[in-house]
């Protein structure tokens, strides 16, 4: 070794090395700057100096640890990035490399993921609806634009997207512009096993960067998170109501129950805690299609006091039809250049077949993996054409996420999304009462028929 520093910096291990495990296997031991060879009487192995060396130079690695986390946290709690990739969504700013910025191709899938799971979608459905699209998952998007990057965590060949990578994106505060950090550390300078920390020891710095989901719309989806019960086995999204009902006398949540009876099945909501023990609280018991009537009447009159208000419409978003249609369009341009590449790889490797350059064996293994890739490739612009022309000839128009209200008639539909971003919640009194607890205006008290 050129100095013993060079060797190891753990005092106790290294010396364990010199003194025990070396001349017990018959290594010869040679250090050059601190003249130290094992196989010279003179070596100084059983000395006092070479301990003394290596405590200094576990003492000089501890100092360099110390300086290396104050110089993170300083630049953490500054607001800068200090990671070694931009979260999904984000790119690093090219004139200032701790700053992000907003990767507009990744930022409209987080934005569709939102919006979905606010129509009621469940983690699940949306990644098996990403995934026949052909969307990359984050993943396989990162692999794509980074050419550096690599995982040992990728078990298959192409990263698909899951439940739990949608949950990811869900929960994760920096798509609000907000910028956390720290949230896990290593116990020591020695041990390279990281541990989380407490939420409350997270280095948190507001407004560093451009938000892609607005903070309002976020604290929306935890609480929706929070609130919503499970789906249906026959469903790939929420009922309308799921999570948002509260009982007046207890405050539990309220339970669906649907009843036939006489030919006609009947959709009513009752107090949890009645339905377990009828003891513990009256029943509460109210229609659906009571509660969604008078929750059309109460957005009615909340939209007209606002225009009233304001003097003009507050409009409601919706994506554009030919927007939508443009961007799949691109997602399809993209999908044949890659299945082009990858046809064009297949071509190549059966030239190196040819040439001698690959075994037969490694031949088919490669020719069946670019195959794999190409039917995918193929299904998924498949996928992408039926989205197209479901757009074109239907007149399809998607919502977006954000919802700032005009002229949507509220007696004649009701979505999911439009009553978690105007509702809190709705309180179930008895005598078949509702108190609806807006978000952002006054309460208002309607009464339910029925």
């Amino acid at each position: 070794m050129k100095d013993l520093s060079r060797f190891g910096r753990n005092y106790i291990e290294a010396g364990k090395y010199i003194e025990q495990i070396f001349p017990f296997l018959g290594v010869r031991f040679i250090s050059i700057n601190d003249n130290i060879d094992t196989a010279k009487e003179n070596g100084y192995t059983n000395s006092m100096i070479v301990p003394f060396k290596n405590l200094l130079n576990d003492a000089y690695s501890r100092d360099i640890s110390i300086k290396v986390r104050s110089q993170l946290e300083m630049r953490q709690k500054r607001g800068d990035f200090v990671g070694a990739f931009p979260v999904y969504g984000y790119i690093r700013d090219e004139e200032n490399k701790h700053k992000l910025k907003i990767d507009e191709t990744a930022a409209e899938i987080v934005r569709n993921i939102f919006a979905m799971r606010m129509d009621g979608y469940n983690n699940l459905y949306i990644a098996d609806y990403l995934n026949r699209l052909g969307v990359p998952s984050p993943m396989e998007y990162k692999t794509l634009k980074e050419e550096g990057f690599f995982t040992s965590f990728k078990l298959n060949p192409k990263a698909k997207w899951s439940p739990m990578a949608v949950d990811r994106i869900l929960k994760n505060e920096l798509y609000t512009g907000n910028m956390i950090q720290g949230k896990e550390t290593t116990l020591n300078y020695k041990t390279k096993k990281r541990m989380g920390k407490s939420k409350k020891d997270w280095i948190r710095v507001e407004n560093t960067h451009d938000a892609i989901i607005p903070k309002e719309d976020f604290a929306i989806a935890q609480q929706m998170m929070l609130n919503d019960t499970r789906t249906s086995p026959q469903r790939d999204s929420l009922y309308l109501l799921s999570g948002m009902l509260r009982c007046g006398g207890c405050g539990s949540g309220m339970v669906r129950k649907i009843v036939k009876a006489r030919g006609t099945t009947y959709t009513y909501y009752i107090c949890a805690k009645n339905k377990e023990d009828k003891k513990e609280c009256s029943s509460h018991r109210i229609r659906e299609d009571a509660v969604l009537e008078a929750v059309s009447v109460l957005l009615q009159k909340h939209k007209a006091i606002f225009n009233q208000l304001n003097g003009e419409s507050i409009a409601w978003k919706y994506a554009s039809n030919e927007l939508e249609i443009q961007k799949i369009s691109e997602q399809i341009s993209c999908k044949k250049e890659e299945l082009q590449k990858y046809q064009a790889l297949k071509n190549y490797i059966y030239e190196d077949y040819k040439d001698g350059t690959l075994t037969k064996t490694e031949y088919q293994n490669m020719k069946a993996y670019y195959e794999k890739i190409c039917t995918e490739t193929e299904q998924c612009m498949h996928c992408l054409k039926l989205e197209k022309e479901n757009l074109e000839n239907e007149n399809f128009k998607k919502k977006s996420y954000r919802i700032e209200a005009q002229a949507r008639d509220f007696s004649v539909e009701l979505r999911r999304s439009a009553l978690v971003l105007m509702i809190e919640k709705i309180i179930v009194l008895d005598g078949k009462k509702i108190k609806m607890v807006l978000r952002y205006q006054d309460e208002f008290f309607i009464n339910s028929e029925g």
